[in-house]
């Protein structure tokens, strides 16, 4: 009996942690900004293809819901002018200067997860963008890397129809003064986000 008792002290923590997303008081999961990144990929003229970002997000996993915000303002195209150009007539950030989702995590799936177990799951996000809120399926890898950090990734690409958050116009807009054939409105949206415990 006494061997058991030894061995079972030697034996990792992490074997008997359950994953708790936030159901106390303080217990909330906070999304690392500087390990995180969120992506969002453009097509201009059916062929030219450029990846942007966004270099401020922020969140947390409480109660079992995610929340991710977004400032629009801190989008990133590696040209200022752009930059510029997609706040002003695409986002419109002196009206909406964020966009965010919201996702709830079925405890089920994840509680019995240890460090190093990887989950595959379609997830429904109410995203709100411009001022629209709309329902998405995201589909998303979960690892648990440690038992205080978390990796939420994107499995594929969510695609984010523009006309269904009312920003076509903006879309319109910066073909025109860019002089563009076309800039595609289905825009493909990756993620990889760190939460910390």
């Amino acid at each position: 009996m006494k061997n058991i008792l030894l061995a079972l002290l030697f034996i990792s923590p992490s074997v008997f942690a359950q994953l708790d997303f936030g159901n106390q008081q303080g217990d909330a999961w906070k999304l690392s900004q500087k390990d995180s990144s969120l992506m969002f990929v453009t097509t201009k003229n059916a062929s030219k293809t450029e990846l942007q970002n966004f270099k401020q997000i922020s969140g947390q996993i409480k109660n079992n819901v995610a929340t991710v915000t977004v400032d629009l303002n801190s989008v990133a195209t590696g040209i200022e002018i752009r930059d510029q150009r997609i706040k002003d007539l695409f986002f419109e950030t002196k009206l909406f200067s964020q966009a965010s989702a919201i996702i709830k995590l079925p405890a089920r799936k994840f509680s019995a997860m240890k460090v190093g177990d990887v989950k595959i799951v379609d997830l429904e996000a109410e995203l709100n963008i411009h001022g629209v809120k709309q329902k998405e399926t995201v589909s998303t890898q979960v690892i648990l890397l440690q038992n205080n950090k978390l990796l939420v990734s994107s499995l594929k690409p969510l695609i984010i129809n523009v006309q269904n958050f009312k920003l076509l116009q903006g879309v319109n807009l910066l073909r025109e003064i860019a002089h563009l054939k076309s800039i595609n409105s289905a825009i493909p949206v990756t993620f990889n986000l760190i939460f910390t415990q």
